[in-house]
């Protein structure tokens, strides 16, 4: 099973790139250009790179075990995952999607494609919110009103911190149908792809910029938990698996979700004429390896289901 483990960190290697959007039909399941693969330089952390790369810290820790995130190697190779399967939304609409199991948000452009950011979302004693909740304000360089729950743990802070580097809000808020709650950027990036905020999504400022810019106000936001996701793109059947909350599966429990995932991803394809190939022995490495990393794992019986 390593064996294949090993084969499948390998997969779908191409040449990294610097745009953090990734174009897809409104249609598709799967996103992305294919994950890239970076040699490590003299000076190089993995934090740096997740910041270069618009990756979560997290996720790129995830993809590359066995790599020390602060003092690598030089010439060691990572990969940076550039591959997503978009979440499951039960039937429901949104313009604004974030799955806290990756620690990733996904933008719906009006006019068609996805753009994908890395996030940071609330610690364990202050879980962000699941469900769904719309965009009701927007705000330029916002005023932060600190919450009761960090003064009690930082009681030195103000009760409001203007605009400025002191602001942890950063230059652009989105405020949300729930109290308290924004999407937002920081004065602190190195924080994001963390569970580490009091319950709100932070971006990158470069990415809170751009999402800022072309999001409205009335705008539909879901947020879900998923570890376990599987979709379909030019007829194949990519499964992503992520580790749960509490940072481990029990044993065998992820397969089992993940057969639980494929088989909702084989009934979306329609129809019962043919059946679709799973290579269960891939399945059974992906799910025991939970590091995120989007692999093929089986081919429908139709090429309908494609990214364009």
């Amino acid at each position: 099973m390593y064996g294949i483990v090993t084969l499948l960190l390998g997969l779908l290697m191409v040449a990294p790139w610097p745009s953090p959007a990734m174009a897809a039909s409104e249609t598709v399941e799967v996103i992305g250009e294919g994950n890239a693969e970076h040699i490590l330089t003299s000076g190089d952390t993995l934090a740096a790179l997740a910041r270069r790369f618009d990756l979560g810290y997290n996720a790129l820790v995830l993809a590359n075990p066995g790599v020390h995130p602060w003092l690598p190697e030089p010439g060691e190779r990572v990969t940076l995952p550039r591959r997503w399967v978009l979440p499951e939304s039960d039937g429901g609409d949104w313009e604004i999607l974030v799955n806290q199991a990756e620690l990733r948000l996904f933008r719906r452009r009006p006019g068609g494609g996805i753009d994908t950011y890395p996030v940071s979302i609330g610690k364990e004693a202050h879980a962000t919110p699941l469900g769904r909740t719309t965009v009701v304000r927007k705000a330029v360089n916002p005023v932060w009103g600190v919450p009761d729950s960090v003064r009690r743990e930082a009681p030195g802070l103000p009760a409001r911190v203007m605009p400025g580097p002191d602001n942890p809000l950063g230059r652009y808020a989105l405020y949300l149908g729930w109290p308290l709650y924004l999407i937002h950027g920081t004065n602190a990036p190195y924080g994001v792809g963390k569970r580490v905020t009091h319950g709100c999504l932070r971006l990158y400022p470069e990415d809170i910029e751009r999402l800022f810019a072309a999001t409205r106000v009335g705008d539909r936001v879901l947020v879900v938990e998923q570890p376990i996701k599987a979709g379909w793109w030019q007829g194949e059947l990519h499964l992503e698996v992520h580790p749960p909350p509490s940072g481990r599966w029990p044993e065998g429990e992820a397969y089992r979700r993940s057969v639980a995932v494929i088989e909702r991803a084989i009934h979306r394809l329609g129809g019962e004429s043919t059946t679709p190939i799973i290579e269960w022995t891939r399945v059974e490495a992906v799910a025991a390896a939970a590091t995120g990393i989007v692999t093929v794992v089986g081919r429908g019986p139709t090429p309908e289901h494609r990214r364009e």
